[in-house]
């Protein structure tokens, strides 16, 4: 990389020399080619290098920060912290996810199949419902009604209103 930019740097100075040369110019336009060449070259090279450290790095865990304990499974977590009262219900409240699967707004079958585990897929009314704060707030900014809305939300509110 330091090669490169220094390479890059003398070819600049010698351009601007050959540019108010008066004499024949033909040896250093012809030595500034070989730059030219040898900055390729070491481009080229900084790009293979690049593309092996970028592999290298998909192979990397994400690593923890080392305050947090080892554990063999979610069980294991520690709640570092809480913030108000839970809430108390007279019926026993749904887990999000038994929730959105009875309301047909989630499908998981189809994202396990798709992406493998721990993954869904929204239906067109849970994707419409999860776009909605989103839209809301961009008609809210603009004090008027969102007239470039992306083609994605039509199909969803055509998909919504054929049920």
């Amino acid at each position: 990389i330091v090669r490169g930019g220094e390479l890059r740097a003398h070819r600049n100075e010698v351009s601007k020399a050959i540019g108010h040369m008066k004499d024949d110019r033909s040896e250093l336009i012809a030595q500034m080619r070989q730059v030219g060449d040898q900055i390729s070259a070491l481009e080229e090279e900084q790009r293979d290098v690049q593309q092996r450290l970028n592999a290298l790095l998909l192979e990397l865990p994400n690593l923890p920060q080392e305050d947090v304990p080892d554990g063999q499974g979610e069980e294991d977590n520690v709640v570092v912290r809480t913030w108000g009262e839970p809430r108390t219900f007279d019926f026993e409240p749904l887990a999000h996810w038994d929730l959105g699967e009875r309301l047909g707004i989630i499908d998981f079958q189809r994202g396990v199949k798709l992406s493998g585990s721990r993954f869904y897929i929204q239906t067109a009314q849970g994707a419409f419902q999860a776009l909605l704060p989103d839209l809301w707030g961009s008609a809210a900014q603009a004090r008027a009604i969102v007239w470039g809305l992306p083609m994605m939300v039509f199909a969803l509110i055509a998909a919504i209103t054929q049920r």
